[in-house]
């Protein structure tokens, strides 16, 4: 990439409000004036998020488009909250069973919005070609240190979100604020992102 297409070759805000106005008198816009422009620049995302849908991929496709094709990884940490019976198949390494779990909720691909269909089609790309590292995060129980069922809720859920970035430089980008990985979130939500750089 070089150091020109580096991280560090942006300023960046060093907090991103969507009620903000940026200069020109237009409104802050996360995924375009932040998150586009990062993920052009980084080869690894290392992300916490308490909410993931498959459709941020698809909003930001330009940008993990770019990341993929110079190398890109991520790892992504997320919270319980997707389909129980998803979690409890990825968890026991039952992979018929997730098969066909995802096959029933796939029943008709082609009636999918576009941007549905581009954020499906981009995990599974990103995750069968080892881009794409997830997990999920459970809370424990805070007397027995168990960790609580997939469908529980007794005491809360994991809601940290948080990332880091990183350039083929080795310059880091840290970042939190409310931001989920979802479309909603991207394009959506009034949000807020601080960022922290290395250099």
């Amino acid at each position: 990439m070089g150091m020109e297409n580096g991280l560090n070759g942006i300023e960046w805000r060093l907090t991103y409000y969507t009620s903000d106005v940026a200069e020109g008198g237009k409104p802050v816009d996360i995924l375009h004036d932040f998150y586009l422009p990062a993920l052009n620049r980084a080869v690894r995302y290392d992300r916490v998020a308490g909410y993931f849908r498959s459709s941020s991929l698809a909003a930001a496709s330009q940008g993990y488009t770019a990341f993929l094709r110079h190398g890109g990884r991520m790892r992504l940490i997320v919270g319980a909250d997707l389909q129980v019976q998803d979690v409890a198949a990825v968890l026991a390494g039952n992979q018929q069973r997730l098969s066909d779990r995802l096959m029933e909720e796939l029943q008709n691909p082609d009636d999918w919005p576009d941007e549905v269909q581009n954020g499906v089609a981009l995990l599974a790309q990103m995750v069968a070609s080892g881009q794409l590292e997830l997990r999920v995060a459970f809370r424990k129980n805070p007397v027995t240190g168990q960790a609580l069922a997939a469908d529980s809720t007794e005491d809360g859920y994991v809601h940290e979100k948080w990332f880091v970035m990183a350039d083929d430089q080795g310059k880091r980008l840290m970042g939190s604020g409310s931001l989920n990985e979802s479309r909603t979130a991207l394009t959506q939500n009034a949000e807020n992102l601080d960022i922290h750089c290395d250099w």
